[in-house]
């Protein structure tokens, strides 16, 4: 061998870019021509043509680092208060631009969320389609254009569809299986025949992803009517966060708040709604509470009406509009009807009462007088067209 010739395979790995692994690995194989092993050194010929073995080295490190981290404003950690700080200390471009959609979102801006996502719905990188989906659905919902919600939502399934197959590497199966749980939860149904658990897959999930993962399983938990182990999913995900993860966090306390309801522990819900509030209200975060008013049972009539009348009344105008755009979507897609004639209030007090709770209860807990309960159960009769709360439990989401 004429050393003139050759060079060592940390010299080719320095040289070309890729580890001395690679080097040495495609040697054994063979793949390049004339390489020689003396000792336990290979020393590669300077005049080999190795040049598709680097292409398809460096695409598979394109392919890997491009499927970036999903919903950076979702799985950040920052201050409360301190949103929009943390939106422009986001080094990627594209980053920033998603997290900004997001924010536009759970602040009530849907169009300006739809407009800053949706130049991503074709993108290249998987994680930003991804989070550019799932903000145009909701966003789409909180406009009350229920086609593009759907559109939107066909397009997530389609693209993650195969990230639950065997092969597919596990952090992202894991958004894929999340992706399913999420449709299935948003909608009230069953989780698809196939898909794993997303319990099994929570560990590959980014931190702050987790969280909102433990929030997915606490609500169907809590559509199974299994109250206790809602809360208790809940506030499991919020004790193994090691940081504040705002929006998640508000999420999580969210179900929490319903579980806790449904559970009639008043004075807790109470207690935790405050906490969720201490965390959204300081950067306006108030889209996630309007997305859950039908499931928090006047809570929000009970602490926005009178102390904060602003935020109430931004509340209850974007709960008009992402309900009606939900209920189209759930009415098509399954044999019940959820009732659109009543308006915010009146859907709570119905709820209370088709739960078993009394109008003096309602009366107590609503810091109203029992005959204005009374009067607003007739008026509920009277629009849904029932005469007893047996009748009425029939109109109610279950």
């Amino acid at each position: 061998m004429n050393n003139k010739d050759f060079e060592s395979a940390s010299v080719t790995a320095e040289r070309l870019g890729v580890t001395v692994r690679a080097v040495q690995k495609w040697a054994a194989s063979g793949k390049i021509a004339g390489a020689q092993k003396i000792g336990r050194t290979w020393f590669i010929p300077k005049n080999a043509d190795i040049s598709s073995n680097v292409t398809e080295v460096h695409a598979e490190k394109h392919e890997t680092k491009t499927y970036g981290r999903p919903m950076p404003l979702m799985t950040g950690s920052f201050e409360p208060g301190k949103c929009a700080e943390y939106i422009v200390s986001l080094h990627d471009e594209d980053d920033r631009a998603i997290a900004l959609g997001e924010y536009y979102y759970y602040t009530g801006q849907p169009e300006k969320a739809i407009e800053t996502a949706e130049p991503y719905l074709n993108s290249k990188e998987p994680h930003l389609r991804y989070s550019a989906a799932v903000i145009c659905i909701y966003a789409n919902l909180a406009r009350g254009n229920h086609h593009k919600a759907s559109a939107a939502i066909a397009n997530m399934r389609e693209l993650f569809k195969k990230e639950i197959s065997a092969d597919a590497p596990k952090e992202i199966k894991a958004i894929g299986v999340l992706t399913s749980l999420s449709a299935s939860v948003l909608w009230h149904q069953p989780v698809p025949e196939g898909v794993p658990r997303l319990e099994d897959y929570l560990r590959y999930l980014p931190h702050g992803y987790r969280l909102w993962g433990c929030y997915l399983l606490a609500h169907h938990a809590y559509l199974e009517n299994d109250y206790s182990r809602a809360l208790a999913i809940a506030d499991m995900g919020l004790a193994l966060s090691e940081q504040l993860y705002p929006v998640p966090a508000i999420y999580a306390h969210i179900v929490a708040v319903m579980a806790l309801m449904s559970l009639r522990r008043i004075d807790e819900a109470k207690k935790r709604f405050e906490l969720l509030w201490s965390i959204a209200g300081n950067d306006r975060f108030v889209e996630p509470i309007a997305e859950h008013h039908s499931l928090l049972y006047g809570m929000i009539e009970v602490y926005f009406k009178r102390s904060h009348p602003k935020e109430y009344e931004q509340i209850i105008a974007i709960t008009d509009v992402f309900s009606a755009g939900w209920r189209e979507i759930y009415n098509v897609n399954t044999s019940e009807k959820i009732t659109s004639l009543l308006k915010p209030t009146e859907f709570a007090i119905a709820m209370l009462y088709s739960r078993g709770w009394s109008a003096q209860d309602i009366a107590a807990y609503m810091e109203l007088s029992e005959s204005t309960i009374r009067n607003y159960i007739k008026a509920i009769y009277v629009k849904l067209g029932v005469s007893d709360r047996h009748a009425l439990q029939k109109h109610m989401m279950k």
